[in-house]
C-alpha cells in the first residue's frame, strides 16, 4: 500500500487514466511531483523539479474537476523569469517519468510574482474548459482577471497526440 508523507507541498486533485481521483503533489523529501491513489494506494513519480529546468520556481497544483478529462493535471507556476516553467500554466500528463508524460505549455501567467499573495492560483470552471486567474503588476490595489479558454475536445486531443 503507498504512503502519503506528511512532508507534503503544493497539492491538488485530479483524475487518474482509469477515473480514480488522485491527489496530485510535491514530496518535499526529495522534490518529486506524484501522484497518490487513495483507493489503491498507488503512487506514480510524474517528474523532479530538475526535469523542468531545475529549481528557481515555485508551483501551484490546480483541481480539475471534470472527470472526462481523466490523465491530466494543471499547474501554475512562477519565480526566475530566466527559467522556461517559471510563470507558465502547464498542463502535466498522469504518467511514470519513464514513460515521457507529456507537459503542454498551455500560456504564460501574465504575473509579475513579488510574494506569495501574487502569485497566480487558478481555477478551472466546471468543464475545464476555462481557466481563471488573477494577475498582479507590482500595484499594491492592483488585481486583473484573467481567462484562457481551452478548445472542447483539448484532452482527446492531447491524449491522442
Amino acid at each position: 500500500m503507498g504512503v502519503v508523507y506528511r512532508s507534503i507541498g503544493h497539492n491538488g486533485w485530479a483524475y487518474d487514466y482509469n477515473g480514480d481521483e488522485v491527489l496530485v503533489y510535491q514530496d518535499n523529501r526529495d522534490d518529486w511531483f506524484k501522484t497518490f491513489n487513495p483507493k489503491t494506494g498507488e503512487n506514480i513519480f510524474v517528474f523532479n523539479y530538475v526535469d523542468l529546468g531545475g529549481y528557481g520556481w515555485n508551483q501551484h497544483i490546480e483541481r480539475l474537476s471534470n472527470i472526462s478529462d481523466k490523465g491530466w493535471f494543471l499547474m501554475t507556476t512562477n519565480g526566475d523569469p530566466t527559467n522556461w516553467g517559471s510563470n507558465q500554466f502547464l498542463m502535466i500528463q498522469i504518467k511514470p517519468r519513464s514513460q515521457n508524460p507529456k507537459i503542454w505549455r498551455i500560456a504564460p501567467t501574465f504575473n509579475n510574482h513579488i510574494n506569495y499573495d501574487s502569485e497566480a492560483f487558478a481555477s478551472f470552471d466546471i468543464a475545464n474548459n476555462n481557466i481563471y486567474w488573477g494577475g498582479n503588476w507590482k500595484g499594491t490595489d492592483n488585481l486583473e482577471v484573467y481567462r484562457v479558454e481551452l478548445p472542447n475536445n483539448w484532452e482527446s486531443v492531447l491524449s491522442s497526440s
